[in-house]
């Protein structure tokens, strides 16, 4: 049977951005390229995901094309998923779900609890943050309520994305 989110093509897989986070560890190997994107890489990033989400037809499954993505899932290994080609993209992409985390903390801090609109508002922001940090970091359906809630922060050891090349610690903490 068909996995929705999964579509096997020869020896590769299709599969969504939510798909792909939900791995419980992105690592690097020490071999790899050092992270080199710099602002225009990643400012073409973010455009393509804008152009993307503003021309995106729900009736027609327009899916966004993330790239190219190499891993290596091999039994026996220490690490479940070895990121062999995509890393800038990854890493990227984590800095900025880090970065929306950050900016939605910053709006929550500012809303007024009385208003309507604003409990909203409220709401639907906490429901992408209960979506990133599920995607940053491996939480339990417990701590991942009380992140939302603010009663919890995972520790370093809850990263998923392992990176020698850039201090993942300083990348993911608050």
């Amino acid at each position: 049977m068909e996995n929705l989110n999964e579509k096997r093509y020869s020896t590769g897989f299709l599969q969504t951005i939510k798909s792909y986070f939900e791995k419980s560890e992105f690592y690097i190997p020490t071999y790899q390229r050092p992270y080199a994107w710099q602002v225009p890489q990643c400012e073409q990033l973010i455009e393509d995901i804008n152009l993307h989400m503003e021309n995106f037809d729900d009736s027609s499954q327009d899916n966004y094309f993330f790239g190219a993505v190499l891993i290596a899932q091999e039994s026996g290994e220490e690490h479940e998923v070895t990121l062999i080609d995509g890393q800038q993209r990854t890493t990227t992409f984590m800095l900025l779900l880090k970065a929306i985390l950050l900016n939605i903390d910053n709006e929550l801090d500012l809303q007024p609890t009385l208003d309507t609109d604003a409990r909203r508002l409220v709401k639907r922001l906490n429901c992408i943050k209960e979506q990133i940090v599920t995607m940053l970091f491996n939480v339990s359906d417990d701590e991942k309520d009380d992140f939302v809630d603010g009663l919890y922060y995972p520790s370093d050891d809850r990263i998923k994305y392992l990176n020698h090349s850039i201090s993942e610690k300083n990348m993911l903490v608050r």
